[in-house]
């Protein structure tokens, strides 16, 4: 390997590490990452089942039988009866 190809590459790495210092640094950077993440998780932290599958599934709970509900709710998604 040629040694300017070895300077090249570490002179690389270190400017992605001070770059990634910098930013990680910033409280406005978590403060906009955090938010953004929190709008784009909101729609899926939001849905819910329908209240009869919602109902079924809490019975699976009581009865311990929460794989078989995931299996056949699965089986539903796809099509399949």
């Amino acid at each position: 390997m040629d040694t300017w190809s070895v300077v090249a590459g570490i002179i690389f790495f270190i400017g992605i590490a001070a770059g990634g210092f910098v930013v990680a640094r910033s409280p406005s950077f978590w403060i906009g990452f955090a938010t953004e993440l929190f709008k784009r998780a909101l729609p899926f932290i939001l849905k819910r089942m329908p209240k009869e599958e919602e109902a079924e599934w809490r019975d699976a709970v009581l009865t311990n039988q929460e794989k078989e509900f995931w299996a056949k709710r699965a089986l539903r998604k796809r099509g399949i009866k």
